[in-house]
């Protein structure tokens, strides 16, 4: 669902370049804020912020405390009532679901 929705996003976005192109607006643009065909920091920490809020709960909440509150998997463990060995493996499959949306994005760029 997140892959899909990233992928709509881009769809969208080649769309309008596509249309800015096509009539020569491409330069205003560029003048007003610097247009680039790649994907920009904004755009890749919103593809990032969507595929982590459609992460299960569980995940979702280890992988914010790992990352946003710079806890250890210890202090992620004691504080939710789990195993250390959980709070690993919900971690590494939120980096492999970043990864794949992150390599999706690649095609795009």
């Amino acid at each position: 669902m997140t892959r899909n929705a990233i992928f709509n996003v881009m769809k969208r976005r080649q769309m309008q370049y596509k249309y800015l192109k096509a009539t020569g607006s491409r330069i205003e643009e560029e003048a007003k804020g610097g247009f680039s065909d790649a994907v920009s920091t904004d755009e890749l920490l919103e593809m990032i912020d969507l595929a982590v809020r459609n992460m299960p709960e569980q995940r979702r909440k280890v992988f914010y405390m790992s990352r946003h509150e710079n806890m250890s998997y210890d202090e992620i463990a004691k504080t939710l009532n789990i195993s250390p060995r959980t709070v690993q493996y919900h971690i590494s499959n939120a980096l492999a679901e970043l990864r794949k949306v992150l390599s999706s994005l690649m095609f795009f760029v």
